[in-house]
């Protein structure tokens, strides 16, 4: 028999996190009720004749005046119902008087959450094991990893995010799913922004899924030998095997490239057609100990907050999660990046979009965290809403770059900028024109 855990968080973006790592961790074990209301999680608790075996409650930081009414709630599950509760509070100064007044299992400040001491705790708590799948080795796709053993490096990364604009005629239906079609305009501006890269000193170049057709990858390899410190990230397509069709993703550098493939398809690249549509894909490379660090490239709908793959990924701590997306609502990507940005992992995160009309919205942005006089300066300048929390930088219309040079030894810096410190993050957006 599974064990209840009633849940209250009143805020989306945390109440989504911690949703996700429940789910997760224990999704054989548990059955997970979710409120955001609090008169609906006090009407579950005390109105229903369904048991509840575990309490995980925030103390409504955002409302200090009811912060009082959520001690009251886990005085009650702890003391009347003889049930652990554990709380999550926003409020620092609540974690020593909650750990005090009140028999909860447990106190998590979010300001310094921990994703491994939150499953542990909740472990202990229940005394129940963590789902296999939160290991690097069970899974339905593979997970390979190619390690550079360069230095982690000390300085800046310079990398530059590419959106591709086109038209809905430049597509071609083929077996129910797109493709990008006249190949010599494609190289064009594929070598344009490739020289434009090179001439600025980029490290990192981005390009959006399909934005690169197969017959374009081994003009793009020869064209990167020699560039030492240059790393293409060449959009992704579709190969056609036996079994059908596959995303793959070509990471290209210095005369070679990596295919890493995208595991999960979009509900528009799946097709009731035999083998037409996108097949599921089998493997994901880690690029580990790179000179720009390590990272996953992660296809589109991979990096959507309730896919194994995303979850699994982050669990080898990259310094970068890259996705190149063909997205109609970026707003479905930007929660769950703003969220793993600011409250359980050191990275940066950067989304790569197409844009055209009706198909996907642009939107291209960086995330990460900043000190507060950073914030005011890109917010100032229009280079990003900071909405939600963490995203750096967000194209415009008008705009089709964004150029990042982007502090690896310093992705968390203090929220307050002193003599001497740098900001860990300079960003430029623009127009190429090709």
């Amino acid at each position: 028999m599974k064990l209840n855990i009633v849940y209250f968080e009143d805020n989306e973006n945390w109440r989504y996190t911690i949703a996700d790592i429940i789910f997760w961790s224990f999704r054989d074990t548990i059955n997970l009720e979710i409120f955001s209301d609090f008169e609906q999680v006090e009407k579950r608790i005390i109105r229903s004749n369904r048991s509840i075996d575990l309490l995980i409650t925030d103390l409504y930081h955002s409302d200090k005046a009811r912060i009082a009414k959520g001690h009251d709630l886990v005085d009650f599950v702890t003391s009347k119902l003889n049930r652990p509760a554990i709380v999550i509070t926003g409020e620092t100064e609540q974690v020593k008087k909650t750990f005090k007044n009140y028999k909860v299992a447990d106190v998590f400040d979010k300001g310094s959450f921990s994703e491994i001491e939150f499953v542990n705790s909740l472990a202990a708590t229940l005394n129940i094991s963590v789902k296999a799948s939160l290991n690097k080795t069970e899974s339905d796709f593979a997970i390979k990893e190619i390690d550079y053993k360069r230095n982690l490096p000390s300085g800046k990364v310079k990398i530059l995010l590419f959106q591709n604009e086109t038209t809905n005629k430049q597509w071609t239906k083929v077996n129910d799913l797109y493709y990008l079609g006249d190949i010599q305009l494609v190289k064009s501006r594929c070598f344009k922004v490739l020289e434009f890269a090179a001439k600025e000193g980029v490290n990192l170049v981005v390009l959006p899924e399909l934005s690169i057709p197969e017959a374009l990858v081994s003009d793009i390899v020869s064209w990167s030998k020699g560039r030492h410190e240059m790393i293409i990230v060449a959009g992704s397509h579709y190969k056609h095997e036996a079994e059908g069709a596959f995303a793959k993703c070509p990471i290209i550098h210095n005369g070679n490239f990596v295919l890493t493939e995208k595991i999960n398809p979009s509900p528009n690249e799946l097709s009731a057609v035999g083998k037409n549509g996108l097949q599921r894909g089998k493997e994901i490379v880690y690029f580990k100990n790179t000179f720009i660090g390590s990272f996953f490239v992660l296809i589109c709908s991979d990096n959507l907050k309730l896919t194994e793959t995303r979850l699994r990924c982050l669990n080898y701590e990259p310094d970068f999660i890259v996705v190149p997306a063909f997205q109609k609502d970026s707003s479905d990507y930007f929660t769950g990046m703003s969220d793993t940005v600011n409250n359980s992992h050191d990275l940066y995160y950067i989304y790569v979009n197409n844009k055209i009309e009706n198909g996907a919205d642009g939107r291209t942005a960086f995330f990460g965290v900043v000190n507060s006089l950073s914030v005011k300066q890109l917010t100032d300048n229009d280079i990003t809403d900071f909405e939600p929390k963490g995203k750096l930088c967000e194209l415009k219309e008008g705009e089709n770059y964004c150029l990042i040079e982007a502090d690896m030894a310093n992705k968390r810096p203090p929220s307050k900028r002193k003599v001497g410190d740098e900001p860990n993050v300079i960003i430029e957006t623009g127009f190429l024109s090709l």
